[in-house]
């Protein structure tokens, strides 16, 4: 399948059913939408950061906010309620409004919002994450927070929808429509949002001064043209060689470190939604905590292990090369050159250099092509995942 024809727009062409037809993506030289819609992640990116940074001042704005900066000082707990895909960006989005703030943050998945005992009062703010608006347990979420006194922040891609009716503030993403199932624009535009409020956050609150806050957007502005590198025809060769290994696999397992797990978390569903083989991810060093009996000497539980910027640390590196001993295939992606590591891997993805910030666009753009490309080596529906719909609206009474 041709990857380089990621620029013509498509029509939104569904069966009667509400099921996408991918027609219309190969007439265009895209084997579906998902495709398509990775290959607007630059563009998405983009977007997101436009009008954010007040050149005038030098500082980030957020009109949407209606909220003083005498309220936010006097914010001391942030939650932050998502599902599925959404609740990875929160994850990221938890340690970098810490960095920022060094205030207290606690991800919740959103179905189990409702069983946990935390404070919902004026001195908290919730920020609810659904790329739909419409999500019924994210929904439920900002309801109890709402009643219970919190300061709500929406971030979703669809204006009008439910969940802006019930938040204070509402911070659209601006991804344009996703069609597939499968999250991929709208993550990296809700990765762009929630990494631009924290440093928001940290601005207004008085951590984070003129020059910090310049250099973290210049940081984020660079991140377009890395992705990119990432849809580059080499990197691609490489996440092909990559998916092949990986085709006949009873499972994958996937390792990282610092955020990169989260990463890691976000590229095990996407490998499980679309391909339908189960997928873990772990930490690197946790892993030898009991998962590493999972590996399989007969080579069909790959092991794909994600680096953090800069050269491979030894510990990590030491973890691999564990895992290859006991018979696994392994798959690294770095953005430096290592021998040690090139030689003990069975497949390198190589990934434009990048930072700590910028390394969760880069890496899950990568991973999500790798993903897809597993898919389309089993003959899957992409666009349309069974058992899946694009926003899960049933209840927790099952209606």
């Amino acid at each position: 399948m041709d990857f380089t024809n990621a620029t013509e727009p498509i029509s939104n062409e569904a069966s009667s059913d509400g099921r996408l037809d991918a027609t219309a993506a190969d007439s265009i030289g895209f084997s579906d939408y998902m495709l398509k819609e990775v290959y607007e992640q630059p563009s998405v990116v983009r977007n997101a950061l436009a009008n954010r940074l007040d050149l005038a001042v030098g500082l980030l704005v957020f009109p949407e906010l209606a909220i003083t900066r005498q309220q936010l000082e006097a914010i001391r707990h942030i939650y932050i309620v998502a599902c599925g895909t959404s609740s990875h960006a929160g994850l990221i989005a938890r340690d970098l409004i810490q960095t920022m703030t060094d205030l207290t943050v606690e991800v919740q998945i959103a179905s189990e919002f409702v069983f946990r005992r935390t404070p919902h009062q004026n001195d908290t703010m919730v920020i609810a994450i659904s790329q739909s608006g419409k999500t019924s347990d994210t929904l439920g979420a900002v309801e109890i927070a709402r009643q219970n006194g919190a300061y709500i922040v929406a971030i979703t891609n669809v204006e009008g929808s439910p969940i802006t009716s019930s938040a204070d503030a509402s911070i659209y993403v601006h991804a344009d429509v996703e069609l597939a199932v499968p999250a991929t624009k709208s993550y990296t535009a809700q990765l762009t949002l929630l990494t631009l409020f924290a440093i928001y956050l940290g601005q207004e609150i008085g951590r984070l001064n003129k020059a910090e806050v310049e250099a973290f957007y210049t940081r984020l502005m660079g991140i377009p043209d890395k992705i990119e590198q990432v849809l580059s025809p080499p990197s691609l060769t490489q996440i092909k060689a990559a998916a092949q290994e990986c085709a006949d696999a009873a499972s994958v397992l996937f390792l990282s470190r610092t955020n990169g797990v989260v990463t890691c978390q976000e590229a095990a569903l996407k490998l499980k939604e679309i391909s339908y083989i189960h997928a873990e991810a772990f930490p690197a060093l946790e892993f030898l905590h009991g998962p590493i009996a999972l590996v399989d000497g007969q080579n069909n539980i790959p092991v794909i292990a994600l680096f953090p910027p800069g050269q491979p640390d030894a510990a990590m590196l030491g973890v691999t090369e564990r895992v290859k001993s006991y018979g696994a295939k392994l798959i690294a992606l770095t953005d430096t050159e290592n021998k040690q590591l090139n030689e003990t891997a069975d497949q390198t993805i190589s990934l434009p250099p990048a930072d700590e910030m910028q390394m969760p666009f880069v890496a899950v753009v990568a991973l999500q092509l790798f993903a897809h490309e597993v898919g389309l080596l089993l003959g899957r529906d992409i666009d349309n995942p069974r058992y899946l719909s694009k926003a899960v609206t049933v209840n927790q009474d099952g209606n």
